[in-house]
Parts: C-alpha cells; sequence; structure tokens
C-alpha cells in the first residue's frame, strides 16, 4: 500500500506526491493540470457540437417546417355552369314503375339478463364452462399461474344491488365463491 501523507486536512497518496514531483522536474508544474482541464474542456466542445450537427444535419431529425395553407390552395372561384338553350335540353321521359315497399321487422328483443350469481349458490367443483353458461361472462377477470396451476379469479358485479360476487378457480374447476355488499 502506498504510503500516505497528510497535507492540510487531506490525504494525498506517495503516487500523486511522486506525480507532482515528476512534472516540476519536467518544468510543468501547474501547466499539466491546466492541460488536463483544456483537454477536457476541447473533448466537451466536441461532442457538443457533434450532437448538433446530428440534430440539424440528419433528415431524420428535421420536423418539416410549417406550411402556409393559403399559399398552398388559393381558393378558385366557382365555376360557372354552361347555359344551353332550352331546345336543345333533353326532355324527361315519364317512366312507369312500381315501387316495392318492405316492411322492416322490428329488432329481435335482447336476451334474458343471465341472474347474478350469490356466493352460496356455486358450490366447489364447477366448471369454468357452467359458471360462464349460468351467469354469463364476468365484469373482471384476473389469471395467473402458480406452481403449474392456472388460478383465475371472476368478479360479478350487480350495480342496482351494489354487490359483488368474487369466484375463484383453479384449473377451470371453482374452488371459492363470496359475495360482498359495497
Amino acid at each position: 500500500m502506498p504510503a500516505r501523507r497528510r497535507i492540510l486536512g487531506g490525504t494525498i497518496s506517495s503516487f500523486q506526491l511522486q506525480n507532482d514531483h515528476n512534472c516540476d522536474k519536467l518544468g510543468l508544474g501547474s501547466h499539466m493540470r491546466k492541460a488536463d482541464f483544456l483537454i477536457l474542456f476541447a473533448l466537451a466542445g466536441i461532442v457538443a457540437l457533434v450532437y448538433y450537427v446530428v440534430r440539424t444535419q440528419l433528415p431524420i431529425w428535421k420536423q418539416p417546417p410549417p406550411q402556409d395553407t393559403a399559399k398552398q390552395s388559393p381558393v378558385a372561384p366557382p365555376k360557372k355552369p354552361e347555359v344551353t338553350p332550352k331546345a336543345s335540353r333533353p326532355q324527361p321521359v315519364p317512366v312507369e314503375s312500381e315501387a316495392i315497399v318492405e316492411v322492416a321487422k322490428p329488432p329481435a328483443p335482447p336476451p334474458p339478463a343471465k341472474p347474478h350469481p350469490v356466493g352460496t349458490q356455486i358450490p366447489p367443483g364447477t366448471a369454468r364452462s357452467a359458471l360462464i353458461a349460468s351467469y354469463g361472462e364476468p365484469k373482471l377477470k384476473a389469471t395467473s399461474v402458480e406452481r403449474n396451476h392456472l388460478l383465475e379469479t371472476f368478479v360479478y358485479m350487480e350495480e342496482a344491488k351494489r354487490s359483488a360476487t368474487i369466484v375463484q378457480l383453479s384449473d377451470s374447476k371453482v374452488i371459492g365463491a363470496s359475495t360482498s355488499i359495497y
């Protein structure tokens, strides 16, 4: 480990002292430290210059200049229709036709709403497909995999009664269901 000397509250390694001593031998003294500063300053300037050139000269960075729409498409006066003498105009020919009128059918009534499930109505072991067939798609689904088992959480909400039924499934089978009021 290099020897350290305590100078003005800080420590300086013997390597730093040796380096300063060598600079003094060559007559460089603090000039070497100034040269290091100038080199760093020059590098920062070069980086800034390259950034400026890339930002302003490469086409991917250029934004299209704003275009004045008034200069591009001047409004042309509307063309006047050509006037033809009445004698040369063709006369409309009366056409006899039968109008076919179709009576629109009233739209089909919406399917009846599925009942809102209650946690006690859903026994454990109920298949996922039977649950969806009985109560429809849930308002919210969450899916995850834990220890090679597919875990799903269905949330059925009935806003009129302000209740929510949470059904938990493992590998597409119900493992638990509960209803709460919010």
